[in-house]
């Protein structure tokens, strides 16, 4: 029996052997191989984990590790504790063999499959795609076990690229017996009222929207001062009809925005709301919340005024017949009362875009593409959208009530819901100093620096320098990539990639979250009742579901859209490069918008990748930010939906020393610097 002595001497061993022992704690990460590592919280360094240990985990679990290095100095991590596993439910593909069923997981670099016990398919078949539940984490035994708890249906099915993308993405897309509940007992024969709003139905209010549209946020009214403009938006008003914290808002939440898929539409509210009773429609009563604006001749806002009305709409206007009317006078459709107001809105986005490329900033134009199914929900052309003066008439009027709403609550309530961009990304700041130290500062003889680029007139200074240096790199383009995500916040704060000191969205309350909140808090203020402000946890969770959403469609169109490649192989195509790595550079089609990738290891050089300038070069050539190329579709990975390109063999990619790429950049950014020069003015 060891004595006091012995006993003291062993625990002093094994505390001196704990210490000396490197445990650390981090998250798993898969590759594509069998082997992973764990990326530690403390450093950020990933640790080496062998196939078997990885054998015990999946991506995304949170772990703790021993470190040991092994003979040739390198370190390697062992398991000692499973702290949080990631992996709950996810979408996979059911894979039989031996008469034995498995999940293939749908999930970025989990690369084996997961056993499903005999009575929990959910009778789905070989090939069939399902989402399942795992039912034993691998960690302590290396075996995981799952359930199939939904079967999404079958690979050839018309329309499962949709139904797997929400599947995936957890999209509801199901209303709750409740939500059916309230709108049969509240909604059912509603009228609607004046009550103590102010009477607009007078003004000749139109929407403006795609001919399609059902569901219609705004509509707008403008006429002439003799110093500016009177400008009207009506939003609006689903509120009126949808109780605070009712079975209809809590799914409104939890949804976050309508989805747009291509053909399907999942809306945020019930269609009773926001294709009837809320929606703009023409000759009908309807609520708003009104944001009167007086406008000066250079696109000011002098002042502005928030009011709860009842309005009219005189005609549901798309964006062909008012770019018809504005650009050649075309009447047709456009109701006599409203064709003046449409000719003063026409004048005054110009004013409102010229007031912010003076003193905000603007962006180049960007086209849309409208994806059209056939019957078997593929795709049967993509039509490329240009905007006309109907869309700017629209985005213009939507930003300056936008801001009003924002300054509204930053002056008048505690909280509020904005949204707020920090600008440059921390770890970015030091290529932006360069790229001010050695282009802007030497061509346009400033001083500008990294100091205050938080501040939105600095930041608005820096991308508008930025547009006017000529260079090989499209600085601007340059800097915009390196920029942070905008945020919700509470609190007012500036939003540097517009410029502007104040920004939030208002203007959707039909299709989105945010905006449905900000009329509700606006409204409340104005009538003088409370509201309870949104936690920071509600803030996550809507910033999660809008996300899921954006990931849901993209996912939706990004296969459908490598399926229709596979029609296109063989044809050429001009593209735009729109984002560069070290392994190549992914690209843009300019007539139909298909995006994907060209490998660096498909071409004959070798190539440098600059992290500042964010290009590709090598002895003979670079490639660079917006650069035109020509290429043509080289394979499709049907797996991950990704279409790989390759460079025509006639293409003229620029080139960093050559007179063509220098000539190329120097006259596009000395198109863009005339352009700003004549918004100036």
């Amino acid at each position: 029996m060891l004595n006091m002595d012995a006993l003291t001497q062993l625990k002093q061993l094994k505390k001196e052997i704990n210490a000396n022992r490197r445990i650390a704690s981090g998250k798993v990460k898969g590759s594509n191989s069998r082997f992973g590592f764990v990326t530690l919280d403390a450093t950020g360094k990933d640790v080496y984990l062998s196939p078997e240990q990885m054998n015990r985990v999946f991506p995304g679990d949170e772990v703790e590790i021993e470190i040991f290095t092994d003979a040739k100095n390198k370190d390697y991590g062992e398991l000692l504790r499973l702290l949080k596993p990631e992996l709950k439910t996810f979408v996979a593909v059911l894979r039989t063999k031996n008469k034995v069923s498995f999940a293939e997981p749908q999930v970025h670099n989990v690369n084996r499959w997961l056993y499903i016990p005999p009575n929990r398919t959910q009778h789905a078949k070989d090939g069939d795609l399902i989402k399942c539940k795992l039912t034993q984490h691998p960690y302590k035994t290396g075996k995981p076990q799952v359930e199939v708890v939904e079967k999404i249906g079958s690979p050839n099915q018309p329309g499962i690229e949709r139904l797997f993308s929400m599947a995936k993405f957890d999209i509801r897309h199901f209303w709750p017996k409740e939500v059916n509940q309230q709108i049969k007992q509240e909604l059912d024969n509603l009228s609607i009222e004046p009550g103590d709003r102010e009477d607009l139905r007078t003004i000749p209010f139109v929407t403006i929207d795609s001919a399609t549209t059902l569901d219609m946020d705004d509509a707008l009214f403008a006429e002439a001062m003799t110093d500016g403009w009177q400008l009207k938006v009506a939003i609006a008003d689903p509120t009126e009809f949808i109780g605070s914290d009712s079975a209809i808002e809590r799914e409104a939440f939890k949804r976050g925005t309508s989805i747009y898929f291509p053909g399907t539409t999942v809306p945020m509210l019930p269609m009773a709301i926001t294709q009837n009773l809320a929606s703009l429609v023409a000759d009908e009563d309807r609520y708003a919340l009104v944001c009167e604006m007086d406008v000066s001749l250079d696109g000011s806002i002098r002042d502005y005024q928030l009011k709860l009305a009842l309005i009219r709409s005189r005609a549901k206007l798309s964006y062909e017949q008012v770019n018809a009317f504005i650009e050649s006078g075309n009447q047709t459709g456009i109701p006599e009362p409203a064709q003046a107001s449409i000719q003063q809105l026409h004048l005054l986005a110009e004013a409102f875009n010229r007031w912010r490329a003076q003193y905000a900033t603007i962006r180049e134009e960007q086209f849309d593409f409208q994806i059209q199914l056939d019957d078997q929900e593929k795709i049967a052309q993509i039509i490329k959208i240009i905007p006309g003066a109907g869309n700017h008439i629209v985005a213009e009027c939507m930003i300056s009530a936008n801001r009003c709403a924002a300054q509204f609550m930053a002056k008048e309530c505690a909280t509020g819901l904005f949204i707020t961009h920090s600008g440059v990304r921390r770890d970015r700041i030091e290529n932006i100093g360069k790229i001010i130290q050695d282009k802007i500062n030497p061509h346009h003889s400033t001083t500008l620096d990294t100091s205050h680029l938080t501040e939105p007139d600095k930041f608005s200074e820096l991308v508008n320098l930025a547009e006017r240096t000529p260079d090989a790199s499209p600085l601007r383009s340059v800097i915009d990539r390196q920029l942070e995500r905008s945020v919700l916040a509470t609190q007012a704060a500036p939003h540097c990639g517009m410029g502007l000191d104040l920004y939030t969205n208002f203007t959707s309350p039909i299709r989105k979250y945010v905006d449905f909140y900000v009329h509700r808090l606006i409204k409340n203020k104005i009538k003088g009742t409370s509201f309870r402000p949104l936690t920071q946890k509600s803030l996550e969770l809507l910033a999660d579901a809008q996300q899921r959403a954006r990931q849901s469609v993209n996912l939706m169109e990004q296969w459908l859209k490598a399926q229709y490649a596979e029609t296109l192989k063989g044809q050429t195509f001009q593209a735009r490069l729109f984002r560069s790595t070290s392994a190549g550079f992914f690209i843009k089609l300019d007539d139909v918008g298909l995006e994907g990738f060209v490998s660096t290891k498909d071409m004959p050089d070798k190539y440098s990748f600059d992290q500042v300038y964010l290009s590709l070069k090598s002895k003979k050539r670079g490639f660079f930010l917006d650069d035109q190329l020509t290429v043509v579709i080289d394979r499709i990975d049907s797996r991950r939906h990704q279409i790989v390109f390759k460079l025509k063999e006639d293409s003229e990619p620029s080139t960093e020393a050559g007179p063509s790429t220098q000539h190329k950049q120097a006259t596009q950014n000395q198109q863009r610097a005339e352009r700003l020069d004549t918004l100036d003015k």
